[in-house]
């Protein structure tokens, strides 16, 4: 992750593939166009070094009664154990709080994104959506199994950005 933040300034195309045609080329210009935009996003602050885009606090929560309540922008959300049969989803929501542990209204300009870090039981689960409503995030994580069904947590990596 580290190269990946790091900003290129002198090589015109990124590393990859050398062969045409096969969508691998990434003019420098584009990336450090979208790395001028990102990292402030990210950090909060104009001049950046790839030291300061490591976050020193996360959350580390477990949804209960459908919701999790978070109070920092990146971290881990464990689920209930779900018992999704296959073909349906488990819906859930994320509310952030302050720090005084209220809840805050989403800005409208804000994205969450979601990924799955771990799953061990049956079934096939992924993040079908994130749907950013008034106060909270919608979730909804799909069993998409032929016939099992979902039955353990799933732990889901999360970051939230103000585009």
């Amino acid at each position: 992750m580290v190269n990946f933040l790091k900003k290129i300034t002198e090589a015109n195309f990124l590393p990859g593939k050398k062969t045409r045609g096969n969508n691998h080329y990434v003019y420098s210009s584009i990336f450090n166009s979208l790395m001028d935009k990102l990292i402030p996003i990210i950090t909060g602050e104009k001049e950046v070094t790839v030291e300061k885009l490591k976050f020193e606090e996360t959350d580390d929560v477990t949804a209960s009664g459908g919701a999790a309540f978070i109070t920092k922008r990146s971290g881990i959300i464990t689920t209930e154990t779900m018992t999704t049969s296959a073909g349906s989803a488990y819906n859930f929501r994320i509310y952030l709080r302050d720090i005084n542990d209220n809840v805050i209204s989403i800005p409208d300009s804000a994205m969450c994104i979601l990924s799955i870090e771990n799953y061990s039981g049956t079934g096939l689960p992924i993040v079908h959506s994130i749907d950013p409503q008034t106060n909270r995030f919608a979730v909804d994580i799909q069993n998409i199994a032929a016939s099992a069904a979902l039955n353990s947590t799933v732990k889901l990596q999360y970051f939230i950005i103000n585009v």
